[in-house]
């Protein structure tokens, strides 16, 4: 009985009055927001698909589909990063191999090259020197 007393001469006085309606209508509020938003569910972090890593003094060798030299190439430095996971070349030289009798392979190099995440796509990068020796009637390129 004194509580209600004690509560009734509260809201009386305008100016605790209004502080405690204003603290229960932040409270109302504050309760509506936590039901409103989404509950917090932990994301469960198991690592990037492929880690970064750097190779030095690096032979490659492609093959297509019937197994026949392709694609090699000798790279001083390739590192692999993890963010997009492309491969990034420094100082690349390249062989395109010809498989044609009689026919000679393009030999070239560049400064940089990039090859994208699933290895379908080389970008050289910097200048760029290709060669083929001369052959039959064709001159050297």
């Amino acid at each position: 009985m004194r509580l209600v007393q004690y509560l009734a001469a509260t809201v009386r006085n305008r100016k605790l009055g209004s502080s405690m309606l204003l603290a229960l209508f932040v409270a109302i509020l504050q309760a509506a927001v936590w039901w409103i938003t989404p509950r917090y569910t932990s994301i469960h972090l198991v690592g990037p698909p492929r880690s970064g890593y750097t190779l030095t003094s690096v032979q490659l060798w492609s093959y297509d589909a019937q197994g026949r030299p392709d694609f090699s190439m000798i790279v001083p430095r390739l590192e692999r990063r993890s963010g997009d996971a492309a491969l990034y070349l420094d100082m690349p030289g390249f062989t395109l191999t010809s498989n044609t009798p009689g026919v000679p392979d393009w030999h070239g190099h560049s400064r940089y090259g990039w090859v994208n995440k699933n290895n379908t796509l080389i970008k050289l990068q910097g200048p760029v020197h290709m060669q083929r020796a001369a052959y039959g009637r064709t001159p050297p390129v």
